[in-house]
């Protein structure tokens, strides 16, 4: 399931929510906050970052990154 970031036109806050399907209309998720039916999706930019012991968080020589894994393209 997608999490999506919104913010809630009635009280203002901002907050995440699974949702079952990219088609789910904004206007049935309920608030966390208020529980109001009246937000917008927002544009998230979250990430992740990801290192492992011995490796580095770009790739490098983490398992199952280019050649440390034996891969061709490494």
């Amino acid at each position: 399931m997608p999490v999506f970031e919104y913010s809630c036109n009635s009280c203002g806050k901002k907050y995440d929510a699974f949702v079952i399907s990219f088609s789910t209309p904004d206007e049935e998720l309920e608030c966390s906050h208020c529980q109001e039916k009246n937000s917008t999706r927002l544009l998230s930019m979250k990430s992740t970052i990801a290192s492992s012991v011995g490796g580095s968080a770009a790739g490098g020589n983490a398992p199952g990154c280019g050649a440390a894994s034996g891969s061709p393209f490494g």
